[in-house]
């Protein structure tokens, strides 16, 4: 006969959607554990946060307000259990699991720093290489806790703890985007100087484009070696300028491939442009064959945003907006 944790198990698999996390298929912990015979991983999770020390001490913690006397001031400790709340009702809505979801909750602030996110960033500025009270957290709950031996958590629970601020891993761009401030509402499309870099990045693929045209024309001696030659620098490096855009960050730093719908994005959109010039289908487009050494050269001037975008990075042209 199957225990509780099995059947419990058994029921994520209608409850929880193909997205979401069923308990048997956890990674499991850092130091492989026996199974609970009622609870799931997950559960074993919340039960764990929920008695360790770390978790009664934000009590202590207010939530905004600098001053620790009072009946209704929110504490560290009422925010976690509203949050807690929140997130399993939206986890159920989501069909996600909602153990899971209620542990990563439970656990998201316990490395929080006094006297609110002013405590966060005045330590910050004092701690070398910075703190974040979500790297906190999980330096709490594998290292702190138990007198060093840490909880234990699972390794999706310990996740989301540490990628709780943002929703996905640090370091990317996704994470970085989240991060910023959110922009004033009378703030103009345009702020920050984003107008004129615009003007600049037309400018430069007006440059590309006649450049590209005049190479073209004279390999092949006719407008339409030109018209060829323009088509696949200004098609081509309109999908090169989509990863130069990604972040305000080194495309090298973040990763130039990490986003996948991105990369079969253009995947399609590079499969359409060769179709066109390498195919009769260029034909009811006026373009015609070029030489190899003239597509090389193509290839070459596609490449120059990504040149320019990172030295203009590296030199602090592009920088954040917030």
């Amino acid at each position: 006969m199957s225990c509780p944790r099995e059947r419990r198990e058994h029921d994520e698999f209608t409850l929880v959607c193909e997205k979401g996390v069923r308990a048997a298929r956890s990674a499991g912990r850092a130091v492989p554990e026996e199974e609970c015979q009622l609870r799931t991983c997950f559960q074993r999770d919340i039960d764990r946060i929920t008695h360790c020390k770390a978790f009664r001490r934000l009590k202590h913690k207010t939530q905004v307000f600098l001053q620790p006397e009072g009946d209704h001031y929110r504490t560290r400790l009422t925010h976690t259990l509203e949050v807690a709340r929140v997130a399993r009702t939206i986890s159920r809505a989501l069909r996600l699991n909602e153990d899971l979801t209620e542990a990563i909750a439970l656990g998201h602030d316990l490395g929080h720093t006094p006297f609110g996110h002013a405590g966060e960033r005045a330590l910050n500025e004092i701690y070398p290489g910075g703190f974040r009270h979500y790297e906190q957290s999980l330096r709490v709950v594998d290292r702190l806790e138990k007198d060093g031996r840490g909880l234990n958590l699972c390794a999706e629970t310990r996740l989301g703890i540490l990628n709780h601020t943002t929703g996905e891993p640090r370091g990317s761009v996704e994470a970085d985007v989240m991060e910023q401030k959110p922009r004033p509402k009378d703030e103009g499309i345009f702020a920050h100087g984003l107008g004129i870099r615009v003007v600049l990045q037309g400018a430069m693929f007006a440059a590309l484009s006649l450049i590209a045209f005049v190479v073209g024309e004279n390999a092949v001696g006719t407008l339409a070696g030109g018209q060829t030659m323009a088509f696949l620098v200004l098609a081509v490096s309109q999908v090169v300028q989509a990863y130069n855009m990604r972040s305000d960050h080194s495309l090298f730093k973040i990763g130039p491939f990490t986003n996948h719908k991105l990369n079969w994005s253009s995947l399609v959109s590079l499969l359409l442009v060769a179709l066109v010039l390498f195919t009769p289908a260029r034909i009811p487009f006026g373009l015609v064959a070029l030489p190899v050494e003239t597509y090389l050269v193509g290839v070459g001037l596609t490449l120059v945003p990504v040149v320019v975008m990172e030295l203009s990075k590296a030199f602090g042209l592009v920088k954040h907006q917030h």
